[in-house]
């Protein structure tokens, strides 16, 4: 290790976030033995795990532009290390792109190692992450001069990509609509610190955003994707009687929906309801082989009072006194 050290670019990273700012912090040393200490104020909202990243990443670029290709890595962060080392996975819809980002930046370099270490030998870069969040830092040195430098925009989003899966912006219909189902879980997603229900925290563990979409995470690892009000009736109509649909029971159709890859909470119900709502279904349909109410049963004040039956009809020849008897 030692004598990869003098022969290779050396880089410390470090990330801070705080309630009121996040910041990051580099150490590049080079085989020479220059040292540059550089500070970062990140001009937006991210966590803890997120500014690590932003420190990994500017602490890379700037290894690009100084024509470093043999690089080794420092980071306090054991999270952030082991999923750059793959001895984690990165399950986080949070961290997600910024993995990807970090991984496809490490690969520019003909040679790099990264390597977990405690935060007692990181204090360089930390102090610098510390200082760029607001955070002070004790120094006896008075005449001691700190430039921090600012970036407005995330790593990512310098890149054309969003910060993060799960904060995508959906589409306006969502945001302004609350009366849509989407509504409060893309609220959460787009901000977990802010004031949400608990039960949203729950449900909207089981969903996140993907390129401006809403999808929920299937029990087979696949993702629905999650429509709108109006979506929903046609995906309805498509089902029960499109193309290819054969005016199927609701538990049918909610099993054609999901099938081909659609999700909202009350797909059963509405799927029934539509397919009892069908004309046709009605028309067409098998007849029910009960009677359309209920029976009403008929009280008489006595019996016989409501109907007369003819049994044997009428004797001939007629009785003695000329009367002819007839059986009612």
């Amino acid at each position: 290790m030692a004598c990869m050290e003098k022969n290779y670019w050396t880089m410390y990273f470090d990330g801070s976030s705080t309630e009121t700012r996040s910041g990051a912090g580099v150490m590049i040393e080079s085989p020479q033995g220059q040292r540059w200490q550089l500070a970062f104020q990140l001009d937006f909202k991210c966590t803890n795990n997120q500014a690590e990243y932003e420190a990994l990443i500017i602490g890379l670029e700037i290894l690009k532009e100084m024509k470093a290709t043999c690089v080794l890595v420092y980071g306090d962060s054991q999270l952030v290390i082991n999923q750059l080392t793959g001895e984690y996975q990165c399950t986080s819809e949070n961290l997600t792109m910024y993995y990807v980002t970090a991984l496809n930046t490490a690969d520019e370099f003909s040679r790099i190692s990264f390597v977990h270490v405690p935060r007692a030998e990181n204090h360089e870069a930390n102090e610098m992450a510390q200082v760029a969040s607001g955070v002070n830092i004790p120094d006896n040195d008075h005449d001691r001069v700190i430039r921090i430098e600012k970036r407005t925009l995330p790593a990512l989003a310098e890149r054309g990509m969003t910060t993060q899966v799960s904060s995508a912006e959906i589409t306006d219909e969502v945001e302004t609509a609350e009366a849509d189902w989407r509504y409060p879980i893309v609220k959460y997603l787009r901000d977990p610190s802010g004031n949400h229900e608990r039960t949203t925290h729950f449900r909207a563990r089981c969903y996140l955003i993907y390129q401006n979409e809403l999808y929920r995470k299937g029990s087979n690892g696949l993702l629905l994707l999650c429509p709108s009000a109006e979506d929903t009736k046609v995906l309805m109509t498509e089902s029960h009687k499109g193309i290819c649909g054969a005016h199927q029971s609701g538990v049918k159709m909610r099993w054609l929906v999901r099938r081909h890859g659609y999700y909202w909470p009350t797909i059963l119900k509405n799927c029934i309801e539509y397919a009892k709502g069908c004309i046709k279904c009605q028309i067409y349909g098998p007849i029910q082989r009960v009677p359309a109410e209920a029976l009403h049963p008929v009280t008489k004040p006595w019996p016989f009072r409501g109907w007369t039956v003819d049994i044997i009809g009428k004797i001939y020849p007629v009785a003695s006194n000329q009367h002819a008897w007839v059986f009612h």
